[in-house]
């Protein structure tokens, strides 16, 4: 989550603006999507003992292994087939008629002007009523683990959350 402002950066400099919609959408149906399988698959192991070469490794290590070995295969990938995107406006924004180099000031200035638009306003109070909810979704499994599903049927539940929030 904490990469996803830049997941964003970098998808609209890369896809064109036509097909940035599609883009858009289709990174969060990914998202999604591996948030469910992750969620089933994980949740399923995670009380578990698996033996690794000889040696008994708690579940929730071999789940967080493996999540670490995929980021790292898509590191390699992402290395190699996304294109450097160049620009040629690095270091300077314009705002209205002045052009300003980046430095705190500046952006604080920025940052409160924001604070005068209405809508954007309600759209950050907003967001923070909002997020409520989902952050107290993020402790599902362990709720329905608690009030005693087994944890396949939790992770289960939370990967058909998922899964409607990917449509």
């Amino acid at each position: 989550a904490s990469l996803s402002p830049i997941a964003q950066s970098v998808l609209s400099d890369v896809a064109d603006p036509e097909q940035r919609g599609v883009a858009f959408g289709m990174t969060q149906f990914s998202w999604n999507l591996g948030m469910g399988v992750s969620s089933l698959c994980v949740t399923a192991v995670s009380q578990m003992t698996v033996d690794v070469l000889g040696v008994p490794v708690s579940g929730w290590r071999v789940a967080f292994i493996l999540v670490g070995v995929l980021s790292l295969l898509l590191f390699i990938g992402v290395i190699f087939l996304m294109p450097e995107v160049h620009r040629t406006s690095g270091a300077h924004r314009t705002y209205g008629t002045e052009t300003c180099g980046l430095n705190l000031a500046d952006e604080l200035r920025l940052l409160r002007s924001y604070f005068t638009i209405p809508s954007f306003v309600v759209i950050l109070v907003q967001a923070v009523f909002g997020l409520v909810p989902w952050a107290a979704l993020s402790f599902l499994i362990v709720w329905l683990q608690y009030l005693g599903l087994s944890d396949l049927a939790s992770g289960a539940v939370a990967m058909c959350l998922n899964f409607s929030c990917a449509l």
